[in-house]
């Protein structure tokens, strides 16, 4: 899952007003984009790719304007997909089940961007990511093989064992 630091996500969570029957405020980014299958929650909008082949091969956008949580937690769930972070946003990618994300291409925008592996059967096996701007960091849990592309001036790399 992804990790709590300063910043991440971005948004106080309160309304601002104080008032117990205040209208809640819209997120700095406008109002939850469609693709947020999940939602969004500080300024993060959450995508989900839950259950066998939820998204396999798909081409999965993170939002402008919205920090980015993509969730492959299922058999195959974001297997050969193409996930892109949006630039200037930070962005986490999950991958919990056996070959959630393999083969998948992860793009990295100007932000922040991480790439979680669980320790399960061949869960980042050939999965390619591709380092943005600022610092990036891949954990994997089991060998994966992964491929980081890096951007110069990033730091970019895997934390861990056995990337």
């Amino acid at each position: 899952k992804a990790r709590s630091r300063p910043g991440w996500p971005r948004g106080s969570g309160s309304s601002g007003g104080g008032g117990a029957c205040d209208s809640p405020s819209v997120p700095s980014g406008g109002p939850c984009p469609p693709q947020c299958s999940n939602g969004c929650a500080l300024d993060v909008c959450v995508i989900s790719c839950d259950g066998p082949d939820a998204c396999e091969g798909d081409s999965i956008q993170c939002p402008e304007g919205w920090d980015c949580r993509v969730g492959c937690t299922g058999l195959r769930a974001c297997q050969g997909a193409q996930i892109a972070c949006s630039a200037g946003d930070d962005c986490a990618i999950d991958c919990e089940v056996a070959r959630a994300c393999q083969d998948a291409t992860v793009t990295c925008g100007d932000g922040r961007c991480d790439l979680s592996c669980s320790p399960d059967t061949a869960v980042c096996r050939n999965t390619t990511f591709n380092c943005g701007t600022k610092d990036s960091l891949v954990t994997c849990r089991n060998d994966q093989f992964v491929t980081l592309v890096e951007n110069p001036g990033s730091t970019c790399g895997c934390g861990d064992v056995r990337c």
